[in-house]
């Protein structure tokens, strides 16, 4: 018999600081929700190269990245996440205006909280929308 895997992973409130993001940490076919939430992952969006472990986990339904410090160069690699129903944005350094790029491959989201950020507007290859974070707590497709 093989290893068994996690399915949900929930990893929060810990200082995660230029953490790494190793390939084996998890079966990435197989995780199906992460929360990362309020963790301190400056250090992990500074570098790139430490984002790109986003873009493998292609079955990940739930992702939880609220109060982690995020900037925009985050949206680059959550494009490829055809499987995601709900992503979770809240309370990050998000500004400004947002632009989906073409290819973003978004198309089982459900909910999307975008709330206590600093955006302006969103725009995507179906034209551009104004972010009115008083109106949305969640956004519901």
């Amino acid at each position: 018999m093989g290893p068994i895997w996690f399915r949900v992973i929930l990893i929060t409130v810990l200082v995660l600081e230029g953490a790494v993001w190793s390939d084996g940490c998890w079966d990435e076919e197989q995780l199906r929700s992460l929360d990362l939430s309020n963790n301190d992952l400056v250090g992990c969006v500074e570098n790139e190269a430490h984002l790109k472990w986003l873009s493998k986990l292609g079955s990940l339904e739930t992702l939880d990245l609220s109060e982690t410090k995020m900037k925009n160069n985050l949206l680059l690699h959550l494009g490829g996440l055809s499987s995601l129903t709900t992503l979770k944005l809240e309370g990050n350094n998000l500004e400004g205006r947002i632009h989906l790029q073409e290819g973003c491959n978004l198309i089982n989201l459900k909910i999307l909280d975008l709330s206590n950020n600093r955006i302006e507007s969103i725009r995507s290859s179906h034209g551009e929308y104004v972010y009115n974070s008083f109106n949305y707590v969640s956004r519901y497709f």
